[in-house]
């Protein structure tokens, strides 16, 4: 579901795909990641982490239509893979 997004509580990485001009965020407090199309300023939440992980560090690779991040968990650090649209991939 796409909305207007108007808040951001904690801003932990940001990335942007050049290619299809959207934004990529992670927000640490609501522990989501999320995405706003800079063409039409819609958004939407594309990964709910839980309270399972703190995600961190955000990559792009709009070749590939891939979005990895890092998740610090205790005692170890995860590396995470999504598509674009929000389908949740594999952990590294």
């Amino acid at each position: 579901m796409t909305r207007s997004l108007h808040c951001v509580r904690v801003l932990e990485a940001i990335a942007v795909d050049w290619i299809t001009q959207k934004l990529y965020w992670v927000d640490a407090e609501a522990k989501q990641i999320l995405v706003l199309d800079l063409k039409t300023r819609l958004g939407k939440v594309i990964a709910n982490t839980g309270n399972q992980t703190l995600p961190r560090s955000l990559v792009v690779d709009p070749t590939r239509r891939q979005v990895l991040y890092t998740s610090m968990i205790p005692i170890r650090v995860k590396k995470c893979l999504l598509c674009l649209d929000g389908y949740i991939g594999v952990i590294l």
